[in-house]
């Protein structure tokens, strides 16, 4: 069993999913360490000790897959013990978890990210976390009113800002896309899908893939569309 507190590198581009992390483990016996893209990652953990680390996929500089291939290869050439690490990824597809394990991943946790499933799965190569199974109240819809939502206590200090962002980057999507800037609105869209629902908005996340799927696709009206599906819902929505 590995001694706490646990030393957890957090490989993660996305500012918002890593001030979700930082909430979920605020009550754990841990000291995290933050990377924003694969090379960073990759030298902190030639540089540090950590018991595990979360690897995001999709990173600028070296995408995950790569960073970690390169660490396995220090490894084993340093004859190091192999540290454990889980992809993160807003991919679910069973295709994408095992090109994460035939780059070296142990396990595979498809974004967006919920407490319960991530403290279980770093728990399998850790020994667990002290504070495990107090994932506190789940984030859903209340089917009581139709933009009325319940957040995690974790998160519940994070939600204006959040809700404030989609309505940025919506603009900005929109703004890109009059200049046939799709590339923009497709990264804005993931990025969107991967952060609704683990800030508590599924519906962010079904709406946020529409914007990327329509970025893909280069439709215009699409992602306009979708964008202002976004700024309405935001609008609307009660925080209880």
């Amino acid at each position: 069993m590995t001694k706490h507190p646990l030393r957890i590198l957090i490989a993660e581009d996305s500012e918002f999913n890593s001030v979700i992390l930082e909430a979920f483990f605020h009550n754990e016996d841990v000291v995290l360490d933050f990377a924003t893209n694969g090379e960073a990652a990759v030298r902190k953990v030639m540089e540090s000790e950590y018991d595990v680390v979360l690897m995001d996929i999709q990173m600028p500089l070296m995408n995950g897959l790569d960073a970690t291939r390169t660490i396995r290869r220090w490894e084993a050439g340093r004859d190091r013990p192999r540290i454990p690490i889980i992809a993160t990824t807003a991919y679910s597809l069973s295709g994408d978890a095992r090109r994460s394990l035939e780059a070296g991943c142990d396990a595979h946790v498809a974004k967006p990210l919920e407490k319960k499933e991530l403290f279980e799965v770093i728990g399998r190569w850790t020994g667990g976390l002290g504070n495990s199974g107090s994932s506190g109240e789940s984030g859903g819809r209340d089917e009581g009113a139709l933009h009325r939502i319940v957040v995690d206590p974790d998160l519940r200090e994070l939600v204006p800002r959040f809700l404030e962002s989609v309505v940025a980057v919506c603009e900005q999507a929109e703004e890109s896309t009059r200049r046939a800037e799709f590339d923009a609105a497709r990264i804005i869209g993931h990025r969107l899908k991967g952060e609704g629902a683990a800030y508590g908005f599924p519906e962010i996340s079904a709406i946020g893939k529409r914007l990327q799927e329509a970025a893909e696709a280069g439709d215009a009206v699409g992602v306009a569309t979708a964008s202002g599906e976004l700024k309405e819902y935001v609008r609307r929505v009660e925080v209880v």
